[in-house]
């Protein structure tokens, strides 16, 4: 039987008074196990803060977001009860969309507890923005690489001295069951025939798991809305040779096969272009 794995979602609870303006204090955490089967919620306790920034609304926001919190507690399924999935966390964002807002749920590697715990002190506690939170590293060699490596293949196969500038692009974006995401290579003309996404480990480790979390979601969601797409994850090789950083790109290696990825170290990209361009039609490169 094929191991399926299970991830963890969250959520940062906003409130927003003015969406005009867009200014907005994180009030809370909100994390589910992918599965359902496991959920934690964590709201701020400094409301003298929240009753500075808008006095006129806090009231209202504190009512809502206990509201929720009470909604959400364990003890209110019953037990080994699916609680809240991480579909179901993707539909709440949308549907808080007012005085409270949930943020699109990114994705962790960590337990609910341990995630909602972590997040909270990044973006309640330390007022982090979530714009700020998965940033570009980086990966600009492993792309440029890939890319060069591609379109050599595809003149090679074809037979053909240039190519339309736009079949391999870089910065594509690529529609999931919930979310539009940015992959930073693919191939296309006409439709997509694969797109990948790389990860580089010659930065700080903390820095690449963040990266880990928010490819891991631009995979997931995107596999669950086209299955057969061929997507590929780019894994840098780590500049420090200790025993954190190994584990740590062995454990993209594992989460992204399960995810049904292609994982591909730097050593690979030639291989994995070659197979990659051996799959797509004349047509696509060749227009009678």
């Amino acid at each position: 039987m094929e191991e399926t794995v299970s991830v963890t979602r969250y959520s940062v609870i906003r409130f927003v008074p003015d969406p005009v303006r867009g200014e907005f204090v994180n009030l809370g955490i909100i994390a589910v196990r992918d599965d359902g089967h496991a959920i934690a919620v964590r709201t701020t306790s400094n409301w003298k803060r929240v009753n500075r920034f808008a006095p006129e609304a806090a009231k209202l926001a504190r009512r809502v977001v206990g509201d929720l919190k009470a909604a959400l507690e364990p003890r209110n399924f019953e037990l080994g009860a699916t609680m809240i999935t991480g579909e179901d966390l993707q539909r709440m964002s949308i549907e808080y969309r007012n005085l409270v807002q949930l943020t699109e749920p990114m994705l962790s590697l960590a337990d609910v507890e341990q995630t909602a715990d972590e997040e909270y002190a990044r973006f309640v506690e330390a007022g982090l923005k979530v714009e700020d939170h998965v940033r570009a590293q980086p990966r600009t060699d492993l792309y440029n690489h890939a890319k060069f490596v591609l379109e050599e293949s595809i003149k090679a196969r074809f037979q053909v001295a240039k190519l339309d500038e736009n079949i391999v692009r870089r910065r594509e974006p690529v529609m999931g069951q919930f979310a539009e995401h940015n992959f930073g290579l693919a191939l296309r003309n006409g439709r997509l025939y694969a797109a990948a996404q790389a990860i580089s480990f010659a930065v700080d480790l903390g820095d690449a798991k963040r990266d880990m979390n928010a490819v891991a979601w631009d995979v997931s969601d995107v596999k669950k809305a086209a299955p057969s797409l061929e997507l590929a994850v780019l894994l840098g090789k780590p500049h420090s040779d200790t025993t954190k950083a190994r584990e740590l790109y062995e454990e993209a290696a594992v989460l992204f096969g399960k995810l049904q990825a292609d994982v591909i170290s730097e050593g690979q990209i030639d291989e994995w272009a070659n197979k990659t361009v051996s799959r797509i039609p004349k047509s696509a490169v060749i227009r009678n």
